[in-house]
């Protein structure tokens, strides 16, 4: 019989707390709306999301990891998968709150992405532990927060009128983390090829749409439509589907999708 991992509640909320801390002292960072400003604060902005998701990349292994008195182990290639979307949940946050303007929905926005992380972390806490039981649960909610978090980081590069050079590559890192991990969701199997191809595909997409005069929700709910369809094909090819099965849920994503944004723009 295999152990099942605990999760430290304590230690989730020491980690909780620290990247709070940190992300609170955005709040003083003047809003940059110009990436050329001679501005050396600007500097900070560029390196603070990377700092933070760093810090919360280590706090979530501090929390996978064993407790000293517990035999449970968790090993170090069996947890990495399940690290991304946590460092990826904070660095989005991170770029959200680094933009917006400084006003009661700033602290909103704050409180939510807190709850965010700590939704994803004890997702993919569940999805460690109810890996023996098959519990279909964890594996859905993961899907569902992995898609949002994809959602909302493209609304944020399309609000932040950043230089395509700054997009491009956080979207094409975005897209290629998030195929990763759910394909290895969906299939238990990683296909690096593919999910390298899958990343290139969403970037040309989001390259190519980003001066269109399109919203910042329309842009993301192209690419986030796209990058779902991509990921439920391609997982069904991995698992050779045929027919129906390998077609009707992509396909039926992209055509909800038109709907929306054809709806959108009657308005």
């Amino acid at each position: 019989m295999t152990d099942r991992i605990t999760l430290s509640q304590k230690r989730l909320s020491v980690v909780i707390a620290v990247i709070t801390l940190v992300l609170g002292m955005t709040f003083m960072l003047p809003v940059t709306r110009n990436s050329g400003d001679i501005n050396p604060l600007i500097y900070i902005e560029r390196i603070l999301p990377l700092i933070v998701t760093i810090l919360a990349y280590l706090g979530t292994v501090w929390v996978f990891a064993e407790h000293p008195d517990s035999k449970d182990k968790i090993p170090q290639s069996q947890m990495l998968i399940h690290l991304i979307l946590p460092a990826l949940s904070v660095y989005i946050l991170t770029l959200a709150l680094i933009q917006m303007e400084r006003n009661a929905t700033w602290w909103w926005v704050y409180l939510a992405g807190m709850f965010l992380y700590a939704a994803v972390v004890l997702a993919e806490h569940q999805d460690l532990s109810s890996s023996q039981d098959g519990s279909p649960l964890a594996g859905i909610l993961l899907i569902a927060l992995s898609h949002a978090l994809f959602f909302i980081l493209a609304v944020v590069f399309k609000l932040g009128l950043l230089r395509l050079a700054f997009v491009v590559p956080g979207i094409f890192l975005s897209a290629t983390f998030i195929s990763l991990r759910m394909i290895k969701q969906r299939t238990d199997q990683l296909k690096l090829g593919w999910i390298f191809i899958l990343g290139l595909i969403v970037t040309q997409l989001a390259g190519a749409l980003y001066y269109f005069f399109i919203t910042p929700v329309q842009y993301a709910l192209i690419l986030t439509a796209l990058l779902y369809s991509l990921i439920s094909f391609t997982s069904g090819y991995i698992e050779k589907r045929k027919g129906r099965s390998l077609y009707f849920e992509p396909v039926l994503m992209l055509f909800m999708v038109l709907i929306i944004f054809i709806l959108s723009t009657l308005r």
